[in-house]
Parts: structure tokens; sequence; C-alpha cells
């Protein structure tokens, strides 16, 4: 468990959980949450955030560095009257 420090460039982080670390059982809920979604091929793991006193369970991934240029870009929408609307019975 560590210290919630901002993420290392290039990774992003994502919060699946937030559990208070008041708890009676301390840590143990945010430990078996992240055990469970480990179970299902997540590698999520906890950290505490000291600011809002609470341990997170996070996922860390890379940012793909050519996520934008690896989308097709749109169709150019048709211009001018609806093609299918010829010939339709009205």
């Amino acid at each position: 468990m560590s210290t919630l420090t901002p993420p290392p460039p290039g990774v992003t982080r994502t919060v699946l959980e937030r559990f208070e670390a008041g708890h009676p059982r301390g840590q143990w809920p945010a430990e078996e949450y992240a055990a469970r979604q480990r179970r299902q091929g997540v590698p999520a793991r906890v950290v505490m955030d000291l600011d809002s006193d609470r341990f997170l369970v996070i996922v860390e991934r890379p940012v793909a560095e050519d996520h934008d240029r690896t989308k097709h870009p749109l169709p150019q929408r048709p211009r001018g009257p609806h093609p299918y609307l010829v010939g339709v019975a009205r």
C-alpha cells in the first residue's frame, strides 16, 4: 500500500472504489475488493489517499501514444436531399 501520488507520465489512473479509512476492519474491505478484481483479470491495487482519508482501489494503465492517430476519420455526410427518399411512397 502506498500514498496516492500523481501517476507517472504516460500512465492513466482509474479509481474503481473508495473505502473509508475509519472502517472497523481497516483496509481489509479495500484489499478484498481489489483481490476480487484481480481474480477477474483487472490489475487493481490499494493505495491510501491521505487528503480524503480513504483507501482507494485503483488501476493504472499506460496511455496509448498514438490514440488519436489510430482512429479512422468519420465519413463525410452527403449534402443535399436524402438519397433514400427518392421513389418512396408517402
